[in-house]
């Protein structure tokens, strides 16, 4: 050994920082007093090289390496390693028959012999400029046993220290929340809201939600809308904005009143419930990334269910079939009396109950009152008898939940129209709530004793089609402002009751917004107020209750054929939010 004292100050401390060999060449004896620094030319062969270490401030001559490179290792150089023979890890290869660093050559500047080489190097973790220090060996100061004895000495003394050296891992990135959504309530009424909430997003992640929903026949109905999470990685329909797909805004109902068949589906279909009893299960969906209607969605990264009940529980459903009248009764739990209610729909004929039913869950007894094609029923509008529909007013005034004096009606298209003929002429009706009617009598003439109403008729001629095949009805129905069809029109000065017109400004099927203001006309010229208007621009032709699924064409069960109703989606589901409750104001009004 040569005590740190012997050195020159000068190679005191390789640059590079503690724990580095500052490497010096010395004459054949080992512990010469004239060491040469590294950068020199290399030493005769046979030369003895010194090794200061840095920590135990004293030199390490290459002859003595095997029995003093393990006690020195673990105190200055905690993490060394191997490096193989030849080459450190991350250096560049010399040159053959060049220089192969400093004081690394061999004898005449060749390529070193014996042992391989340079037989064995150390890369050093703390070496000069960022670079690994590394130890060499020559050959001709060790031999390949004398090599083999201290690598594996110096790896065994350091092993523990590598290990406590060693950098810790890095903690791990913390755990994303795996993504949910929240429907709340899972399980509600129908034309009620819902909340709907995402979670475990990343900040600003561009998502697809999407509804999906099979009716009774099998037939698939699909919405999708367009999102981005907000910073904390979550959504809220009830604040957040669709960017795109089947609407956009903020719309919490939006999944639900845009319903449409599915591409593989016949298109023109309407999502109408034919049975209260059960729910319709909708399947929300939540998809990595933006995707079109109709185009293959993303990943599914979760779902969750919802079910919309058409009625809620206690409420009575009774089938009827009291003489000629026909239809179902919903009544609500309770003794009551309750206000009594008629429920019509349009030309599609059948029993429509889900309007009824949700009457009934809001506390009225509602009467679904089918007028042809169903069971015994006249199969087509051909004509009618008012006395099949003062036959159901009188049931319904009669029965023992039902609270007097008068019942009120409700009805849609040729229903609303039926509506204003029954409070005009029947004394049991106090109420009409008349959705997109006509003030005149169509189609099928009415009778009633001795009294019959003409029925205006449809110009086919006056029908246009579009090139998709969808047929447009709007102009066709005779003009009722015409002297010559004055007999059609229904006499609604003759009511003592209430009216409440209810339409849709963007109404293809035909005129109801003319309709209404003919119908107040003709009540203000005989000094009659006794009406309310409800007018919604965008509006099409059957408004619903809150949530139904606009379909803007839907195949006419009559006809067969794809029929325009008009409107705007977004503005038809508002209308239908707005008027069902303005629709039970009225009733709860008029009939107590």
């Amino acid at each position: 050994m040569v005590s740190s004292d012997r050195l020159p100050g000068t190679l005191a401390r390789r640059k590079g920082g503690a724990g580095a060999f500052a490497q010096v060449v010395t004459g054949s004896a080992p512990h010469s007093s004239e060491p040469r620094a590294c950068n020199e030319r290399a030493a005769p062969r046979g030369a003895h090289r010194l090794y200061f270490c840095h920590s135990l401030k004293r030199a390490v001559s290459s002859g003595c390496l095997p029995a003093c490179l393990p006690a020195c290792l673990p105190a200055c150089l905690p993490g060394c390693e191997r490096a193989g023979p030849g080459r450190a890890p991350g250096t560049p290869r010399a040159p053959r028959g060049g220089r192969r660093g400093r004081g690394e050559a061999g004898p005449g500047g060749g390529r070193p012999r014996g042992g391989g080489g340079l037989s064995s190097r150390l890369r050093l973790p703390g070496g000069g400029g960022g670079r690994p220090a590394v130890i060499a060996v020559g050959a001709a100061a060790l031999g390949p046993a004398a090599a083999a004895v201290m690598w594996r000495a110096a790896a065994a003394a350091s092993a523990p220290l590598r290990a406590l050296c060693r950098a810790p891992p890095p903690p791990p990135a913390p755990r994303r929340r795996a993504v949910s959504v929240a429907v709340t309530p899972a399980a509600g009424l129908a034309d009620e809201r819902v909340d709907t909430r995402v979670a475990g997003l990343a900040p600003g992640q561009p998502v697809t939600l999407r509804a999906v929903v099979a009716d009774e026949r099998g037939c698939l109905f699909q919405s999708c809308a367009h999102y981005r999470a907000d910073g904390r990685g979550q959504l809220h329909l009830g604040t957040d904005a669709s960017h795109g797909g089947d609407y956009t805004g903020v719309e919490p109902m939006g999944l639900f009143w845009s319903l449409a068949p599915a591409g593989m589906e016949r298109p023109y279909q309407r999502l109408v419930p034919r049975s209260t009893g059960t729910p319709m299960k909708v399947e929300m969906l939540v998809h990595q990334g933006h995707s079109q209607p109709g185009a293959i969605h993303g990943p599914v990264m979760a779902k969750a269910e919802v079910e919309r009940w058409f009625t809620a529980p206690g409420v009575r459903r009774i089938r009827l079939k009291e003489g000629g009248v026909r239809g179902s009764l919903f009544l609500p739990p309770g003794d009551g009396p309750f206000p009594g209610v008629i429920d019509m729909y349009g030309d599609e004929g059948g029993l429509i109950e889900f309007r009824s039913s949700l009457l009934a869950t809001h506390g009225f007894a509602a009467l679904s009152l089918p007028y042809f094609d169903f069971e015994d029923l006249p199969k087509v509008m051909k004509e009618f008898n008012l006395e099949y529909f003062e036959e159901a007013a009188r049931f319904l005034q009669r029965h023992p939940k039902v609270k007097g004096p008068g019942v009120g009606v409700i009805g849609t298209g040729k229903g609303a129209e039926l509506a204003l003929s029954m409070i005009t002429f029947l004394p049991e009706v106090v109420a009409a709530v008349c959705i997109s009617g006509c003030s005149s009598n169509t189609v099928a003439d009415l009778h009633y004793g001795e009294m019959t109403l003409p029925g205006l008729r449809f110009d086919m001629n006056k029908v246009s089609v579009s090139d998709a095949g969808v047929f447009d009805t709007f102009e066709a129905l005779d003009d009722p402002t015409n002297p010559a069809n004055s007999p059609c029109a229904i006499p609604i000065e003759k009511a003592e009751g209430h009216f409440l017109l209810v339409v849709g400004e963007d109404d293809r099927m035909w005129k109801s917004s003319l309709y209404a203001q003919l119908a107040i006309g003709r009540l203000r010229q005989h000094g009659k107020e006794n009406f309310a208007l409800l007018s919604y621009p965008g509006a099409g032709h059957r408004i619903d209750p809150p949530s139904t699924p606009f379909c803007q064409v839907a195949v006419d069960r009559v006809l067969g054929v794809p029929v325009l109703g008009g409107g705007e989606s977004k503005a038809h589901a508002h209308a239908q939010e707005h008027s069902w409750g303005k629709i039970q104001e009225f009733l709860h009004l008029h009939l107590g």
